[in-house]
C-alpha cells in the first residue's frame, strides 16, 4: 500500500504505524491554544455575548468555590460544581435558566443537560467577564467516562470538552433523541473504545462504536463554530462526529482537524469517516466548515465525510484539504442509496491508499449532485463512480493525479464542467455511460477522453484536438458524428479556451507551522504580491497542494502542516496558484453552449441565460462570462 505523509500522520497498514499516528496527533493537540477570534475566515470558536436579560434564573459556578455550605449559586457565593448548579436550576415552560461557569477544570460525573437550561463557559472568576480564550473552562472526562448527555431546548457554549471515553457512542457528547445547540466549544482528545465483542480475525464491515467527540441518534442539533481536534474511534465511523438514525443536524462553521477513525481497527474496513460519518437515513447540512488532515484508518473510507444507507446530506461551501483514507474516497465517500448534494466546496490535496484512487467516490448504488466545486491538486482521481450515478455541473477539475472523472459501470450526466490540466487523462470510461454537455476538456496530460468500454456522448463541448479514444470502436475518433452501436456527438469544437490570466507564481524563503492555528506560514521572497483573492484558492507548494488560509503582508498561510513534506532549507520554495478558469470576452466558449438542460447559475452563482426566455446563449465550461 502506498504511504502518504501529511505532516502529523502517515498512512500505513501495520498496527505500530497507526499507533504512532495517534500518539503524534495527540502530542501536537495537547500543546495547542486556540485564539477565539484569530481565524482566517469565519471558522471555529469565538466569544459571543450572553444577554442575561433573556433568563429568569442565573446561576454561577466556580471550580473549587470557597463558599462551602454558604454557596447558593449567586455571583458572590457560586456553586463549586456544574452538577450542583443543574440540581438547583428550576426551568419551566416560560422560564429559562443560564448557568455561567468560570474558568478552570471540572472533572465530574457525566453531565445530563436539561431543557430550558443553557450552559456558558469562559467567565473570569474576578469580575465574571466573558472571554472563552483567556478563561478556558474545561469539562474533563478523565479518559474514564463520557462527558455530556444532550437535551432538547438547551445550549452548550464556550467549553473545552476533553478526555471523554466510552464503550459506546459519543465519547464527548451523546445526543439520543435530543437536539441542543452546540456552539463555540473545543472538542479535544475524546474517543470511543473498540467493542468488547469485536472480531479481530479480519471480518470486515462490523459495527463499531462511532462518534469520537459527538454521536447523534435521531437528533438534529445545531453544531456551529466548534473546533474538533484529535478525537478518535478505536473502531467505528466518525472520528469526530457520527450521525445515525434519522439525524439531521446543521453542522456549520466548524473546524475539524486531525481526527481519526479506526485507531485499533485491524484492517476490517469498519471505521469510516475520519471527521464525519453518517448512516441510516441521516440528512445533515454540512455547510461552511474546514476539514483538514483527518484520517480514516483500518482500511476505512473517507478521510473527510462518509455517507451510507440513504443519507441525503447537503455538503456545501466547505474546505476539504489534506484528508486521507486507507481505502477509498480521500475526501468524500457515498454509498448504499445515499444521494447528497455536494456544492461549492473547495477540495484540494487529499490522498488515499486504496486501489480505487478517488477523492470523491460513489459506489454500491450511491448517487450525488455535484455543483460548483473546485476539485484541484488531489493525489488521486477527482471523482470516481462505480455502480453509481451522478449529475455534475459547473465543477472545475484540475491537476488531479489519476484524472478528473472515472466512470466504472456508472451513469453520469456532466454539464458545464471544466476539466483541465490533469497530469493524466481527463475523463475515463471503463464501463457505463457519460453524457458530456457544454464541457471544456483541455490541457490534460493524457488523452482528454478515453473510453475502454461503454458509451459517451458529446454536445457543444470544447474537446482539445477534436478527438477522443475509444478502445472498442477502434482507437482515436472524431468527437462529432455517430458510430454504429455507440453514442457520439455534435456541435463540438476545438480551440484555446482562453481563460483569464489570473494564475500566480512566486517563491517563499521560510516555512514554519503555527500549531495554534493549524496553518503553515510562508514568508515570501522580495516584493512579491499574491492576488488579493488568494484566500480560499488552491496553491501548490513544491509538489504538495493546499488551500490558502491567510494573507498578511509578506506572509501567506495554508491550512495544515507541510513541514514534513517541504524542505525549508532548500530555499527558495516554489509556489503556484492555478488559474480560476474564468473565461475572457474573446473565449470561443462564450455563447457556444446548449441552453436546454444547462444549469441556471455558474460556479460563482452568477445567472446563466434561461432557455427560450433570455435572448442570450449559455457559455461552455463552469464559468458564465459577464462583461464588467
Amino acid at each position: 500500500m502506498t504511504a502518504f505523509t501529511f505532516g502529523w500522520k502517515t498512512s500505513k497498514s501495520d498496527a505500530s504505524a497507526r499507533m504512532w499516528v495517534l500518539v503524534s496527533a495527540i502530542a501536537i493537540i495537547l500543546t495547542m491554544t486556540l485564539g477565539a477570534t484569530g481565524w482566517s475566515g469565519d471558522y471555529g470558536p469565538r466569544t459571543e455575548p450572553v444577554s442575561l436579560d433573556n433568563y429568569d434564573q442565573v446561576i454561577y459556578v466556580t471550580a473549587g468555590s470557597s463558599a462551602g455550605q454558604k454557596a447558593d449559586g449567586s455571583e458572590t457565593a457560586p456553586f463549586g460544581s456544574i452538577t450542583q448548579a443543574l440540581s438547583s436550576a428550576k426551568p419551566s415552560s416560560d422560564k429559562r435558566v443560564a448557568i455561567l461557569v468560570a474558568m478552570g477544570t471540572y472533572t465530574e460525573e457525566t453531565l445530563q443537560m436539561e431543557g430550558g437550561i443553557d450552559l456558558f463557559g469562559g467567565y473570569s472568576t474576578k469580575d465574571w467577564k466573558r472571554d472563552i480564550d483567556a478563561n478556558k473552562t474545561v469539562l474533563n472526562g478523565d479518559h474514564k467516562r463520557r462527558v455530556l448527555l444532550g437535551a432538547d431546548d438547551s445550549r452548550l457554549d464556550g467549553f473545552t470538552i476533553v478526555g471523554g471515553r466510552t464503550d459506546g457512542f459519543g465519547g464527548g457528547l451523546l445526543c439520543e433523541s435530543a437536539s441542543p445547540e452546540i456552539t463555540n466549544n473545543v472538542f479535544r482528545d475524546n474517543g470511543t473504545t473498540r467493542p468488547s465483542d469485536f472480531n479481530t480475525a479480519h471480518t470486515i464491515h462490523q459495527e463499531g462504536n462511532g462518534g469520537g467527540a459527538i454521536a447523534l441518534m435521531g437528533s438534529s442539533p445545531v453544531i456551529r463554530g466548534n473546533l474538533f481536534s484529535g478525537n478518535h474511534t478505536e473502531v467505528g465511523n466518525g472520528g469526530a462526529l457520527l450521525c445515525l438514525s434519522l439525524s439531521s443536524p446543521r453542522v456549520e462553521k466548524n473546524l475539524f482537524v486531525g481526527n481519526i477513525s479506526g485507531t485499533k481497527d485491524e484492517q476490517t474496513r469498519s471505521s469510516n469517516g475520519g471527521a464525519i460519518g453518517c448512516s441510516d437515513y441521516s440528512d445533515p447540512r454540512i455547510d461552511g466548515n474546514v476539514l483538514v488532515e483527518n484520517y480514516a484508518s483500518g482500511r476505512g473510507d473517507a478521510g473527510g465525510i462518509y455517507l451510507e444507507y440513504h443519507c441525503d446530506a447537503r455538503i456545501a461551501r466547505n474546505l476539504l484539504t489534506r484528508n486521507t483514507s486507507d481505502d477509498d474516497g480521500a475526501a468524500i465517500y457515498v454509498m448504499k442509496g445515499s444521494h447528497p448534494t455536494i456544492a461549492f466546496n473547495t477540495i484540494v490535496g487529499n490522498a488515499q491508499g486504496g486501489k480505487g484512487g478517488s477523492t470523491i467516490r460513489l459506489s454500491k448504488v450511491g448517487s450525488a449532485d455535484l455543483n460548483g466545486n473546485r476539485i484541484i491538486g488531489n493525489h488521486s482521481s477527482g471523482f470516481v463512480a462505480v455502480d453509481a450515478w451522478a449529475v455534475t455541473t459547473n465543477n472545475v477539475f484540475a491537476f488531479n493525479k489519476g484524472g478528473a472523472i472515472v466512470d466504472s459501470r456508472g451513469e453520469l450526466v456532466c454539464t458545464n464542467d471544466t476539466i483541465c490540466d490533469q497530469p493524466e487523462t481527463g475523463v475515463s470510461v471503463e464501463q457505463g455511460s457519460v453524457y458530456l454537455t457544454n464541457a471544456i476538456v483541455a490541457g490534460n496530460g493524457g488523452m482528454g477522453v478515453n473510453v475502454q468500454s461503454g458509451n459517451i456522448a458529446f454536445f457543444n463541448c470544447l474537446i482539445e484536438g477534436g478527438l477522443f479514444q475509444h478502445q472498442e470502436a477502434g482507437g482515436e475518433i472524431e468527437v462529432n458524428g455517430e458510430i454504429s452501436g455507440y453514442l457520439r456527438g455534435r456541435e463540438n469544437f476545438d480551440g484555446d479556451a482562453d481563460f483569464e490570466s489570473d494564475s500566480w507564481e512566486g517563491t517563499a524563503k521560510t516555512l514554519s507551522y503555527n500549531s495554534d492555528r493549524f496553518m503553515t506560514v510562508l514568508e515570501l521572497d522580495g516584493n512579491q504580491t499574491p492576488p488579493d483573492n488568494a484566500i480560499g484558492r488552491a496553491l501548490r507548494l513544491g509538489e504538495s497542494w493546499g488551500i490558502v488560509s491567510d494573507l498578511n503582508g509578506k506572509k501567506l498561510s495554508l491550512w495544515g502542516d507541510f513541514t514534513d513534506e517541504v524542505d525549508a532549507s532548500k530555499s527558495p520554495i516554489g509556489l503556484f496558484i492555478p488559474s480560476s478558469y474564468r473565461l475572457t470576452a474573446d473565449s470561443p466558449c462564450v455563447d457556444k453552449g446548449k441552453g436546454l438542460g444547462a444549469p441556471l447559475h455558474d460556479f460563482d452563482s452568477e445567472a446563466r441565460p434561461v432557455h427560450r426566455v433570455s435572448k442570450g446563449s449559455v457559455d461552455v465550461g463552469a464559468d458564465e462570462f459577464l462583461a464588467k
